[in-house]
């Protein structure tokens, strides 16, 4: 017999893509969705695809995701963004593993669709988003949150697709939210550089991304997503300066 399993997500105005994520967990025994405050109808979809609805207000990322955790009546939990699917794919290789667990907790093969197309340096990046909650949780970080397991851990095949950015208005939204997150982290870890280090990590991160991760292979579209790759971990930095000068006035 498998395993049940709970599905959690968080939301936040996520109607434009939260049905294709709750129809590729239908077959989860249940779906916890934490929501801090949409307007735009997410809440409705939810509720008539069956889901549980909780609400609560934002925090930051992983303490919404320890929350939305808690709330989850079985022991395995499946944690997907508002914007990521399962392929059939990998719906049926987590049914089949789940009928005899070999491990406390699972990495699923991300992989990213920006403009239409996958990005070649964002395929089948392992994320571990299917565990054992007695053996892990989220880790309480503000932004790029991560499951931490006490245990074995093993990979599947299957692929997890993230389409995150529906537009390019779409994307500076979150570009603005989370380099100013990411800011306040190299603050908070005494790792502030001078602007002159924001310039090198833009013209590494372009040719790492662009070159050596093979986005050239995506022509156009690769090239500008090596720029806004690089561009985001420029203004991390630039902004993290920006943070430590006005504390030390």
């Amino acid at each position: 017999m498998r395993q049940a399993v709970s599905a959690v997500l968080i939301t936040y105005n996520e109607a434009e893509v939260i049905e294709r994520c709750l129809r590729s967990i239908e077959w989860c025994d249940e779906v916890v969705v934490v929501d801090s405050g949409s307007t735009d109808g997410t809440v409705e979809i939810c509720q008539r695809m069956g889901a549980k609805v909780i609400h609560r207000p934002f925090t930051n990322f992983g303490d919404q995701k320890r929350f939305a955790v808690a709330q989850a009546s079985h022991s395995w939990v499946l944690s997907l963004d508002a914007d990521e699917y399962l392929s059939a794919s990998l719906q049926r290789e987590i049914q089949k593993e789940l009928e005899a667990p070999r491990h406390h907790g699972y990495f699923l093969p991300r992989s990213l669709i920006f403009m239409g197309k996958k990005i070649r340096s964002e395929q089948r990046k392992p994320i571990l988003r299917l565990f054992d909650k007695r053996y892990g949780n989220f880790v309480n970080i503000s932004v790029h949150e991560y499951v931490k397991v006490q245990g074995s851990t093993g990979k599947l095949r299957g692929i997890l697709w993230h389409e995150s950015y529906r537009s390019l208005e779409d994307y500076f939204q979150k570009f603005n939210r989370y380099t100013s997150l990411m800011a306040e982290r190299i603050v908070e870890k005494g790792k502030v550089k001078p602007p002159t280090y924001a310039f090198l990590r833009f013209a590494l991160g372009f040719l790492e991304q662009f070159f050596l991760k093979g986005c050239w292979l995506n022509g156009s579209i690769g090239m500008v997503w090596s720029l806004l790759t690089a561009y985001y971990s420029a203004v991390k930095y630039l902004k993290a300066y920006e943070i430590s000068l006005q504390k030390s006035q």
